[in-house]
């Protein structure tokens, strides 16, 4: 492992990433829980109830969530500058992200408008409160591509929030915004290429030369691409903004193609550096993003696909395009890290510990005594079958058990990994009391 150039000295406690860890894996038993009693017909169009809630239990409660607890954890290591007063600053982003993501899928589930707009009013104070903290640190940010890609991913963020809230404000009063439903498709793309894919973007470009001992990104993926995409991204929101082009004009088309190109040329390095690691032992996190980045190569080639095919399977492409995207690519990436980042973060709290007193043996020697690997194997072929069985329910969504099955896929997978968070606390707060019960000796 390459630790070179970190900086552990203002990393917070593991309590303030924690939270947000161990309360991700919950959003997504609840929406299993909800198509445990989901009908055929909800699955047919993107505007249901249910799929409007799973849409935003994915995004919000399970990668909003664990993102907004990477950074707290990721800032201070990376570039040296932690989130100011971050333990407090953490305990008010997590108590109003949660309150949103519960009053938000409650709402869209059970069309509760009063739910539906407390919740939209709580993920943006939360979001509103982060980010004023993150701007507070970005001057202060050493100028690296991980945080330029950083602070891209934080603007898209806002975009993406603030045209969310405007939708909220439409679907409780449409004579608002009468028109919003023609904008949600550059909702998703703020929200899945903009923010998603940047900050996986600026994240990888550490942890994968870090934790896999692979060679660095070169500069024309590292620095040329997250600025490139947020441009050509901007650029196509400017000419929608302003109608310059239509929809269909070969000007929105090149730059939509662009966008997508130049992803698959970051998903494609990123296979290719995996495969060039010095570090030969197994490891099955690298299982995941090589299953995440296939994925998104193949959300891309569909996405171009729609841009020119306009057939009666259209509706269906891109929910299968949406689908793809979000649980084959953003969940399959971050589970994958969560089951990387937390042993590391577990190990190395025991490790600053126990270097003050090292008086006895280092309890936690390896990483994998936190989550073995033979779980994360196991997570991982959980994952796999949940997330075909997914794919099976929208592509047969006449099949009512199907759904079923497909519902407890979901919770039995994501409860697997609730477990697993939880016994990784568990052991961390067994190491901590027996480092201190030795040191107080």
């Amino acid at each position: 492992m390459n630790l070179q150039g970190l900086s552990f000295d203002s990393m917070p406690p593991l309590a303030v990433p924690y939270q947000f860890f161990i309360t991700a894996p919950l959003a997504i038993i609840a929406i299993g829980l909800l198509w445990l009693f989901a009908t055929p017909v909800e699955f047919i169009s993107r505007w249901s109830n249910l799929l409007l809630a799973s849409t935003h239990g994915i995004t919000l409660g399970f990668m909003l969530m664990v993102m907004l607890g990477a950074l707290f954890q990721v800032l201070p290591v990376v570039t040296g500058i932690a989130m100011p007063k971050a333990t407090k600053l953490s305990k008010v982003v997590y108590l109003f992200l949660l309150i949103g993501v519960i009053c938000l899928v409650f709402g869209f589930a059970f069309r509760q408008n009063q739910m539906l707009g407390l919740g939209a009013i709580a993920v943006l104070i939360a979001l509103i409160v982060f980010v004023s903290g993150l701007f507070i640190s970005f001057p202060q940010m050493r100028n690296t591509p991980t945080s330029w890609a950083i602070r891209l991913a934080s603007v898209s963020l806002l975009i993406t929030i603030g045209l969310g809230v405007a939708f909220i404000a439409a679907w409780l009063e449409p004579s608002w915004f009468p028109s919003f439903r023609l904008w949600t498709n550059i909702h998703l793309l703020w929200g899945i290429i903009g923010w998603t894919l940047l900050l996986m973007m600026g994240v990888s470009f550490q942890i994968i030369p870090m934790f896999y001992v692979t060679p660095d990104y070169p500069k024309w993926v590292s620095h040329f691409l997250p600025v490139a995409i947020f441009v050509q991204l901007l650029s196509y929101n400017l000419v929608k903004v302003f109608g310059v082009f239509s929809d269909n004009s070969i000007a929105t088309i090149i730059q939509l193609i662009f966008i997508a190109v130049s992803a698959v040329a970051y998903a494609i390095y990123t296979l290719y550096l995996l495969r060039q690691r010095k570090r030969k032992a197994r490891d099955i996190t690298i299982w995941f993003w090589n299953s995440a980045m296939v994925n998104f190569i193949i959300t891309a080639a569909l996405f171009i696909v729609n841009l020119f095919y306009q057939g009666q399977y259209s509706t269906l492409l891109e929910i299968m395009i949406a689908v793809i995207a979000l649980v084959g690519f953003a969940m399959a990436l971050i589970t994958g890290m969560l089951l990387k980042i937390i042993p590391f973060l577990v190990w190395l709290n025991i490790q600053q510990k126990w270097i003050k007193h090292p008086s006895t043996k280092m309890p936690l020697s390896n990483m994998q005594q936190v989550i073995p690997m033979k779980i994360a194997k196991r997570q991982y072929w959980m994952f796999i079958t949940m997330f075909l069985f997914v794919l099976l329910t929208f592509a047969t969504f006449q099949n009512i058990w199907l759904i079923k099955v497909t519902a407890l896929m979901l919770i039995i997978t994501f409860s697997h990994l609730f477990v697993n968070l939880l016994k990784a606390r568990q052991l961390y707060k067994r190491l901590e009391q027996q480092l201190d019960d030795t040191q107080n000796d």
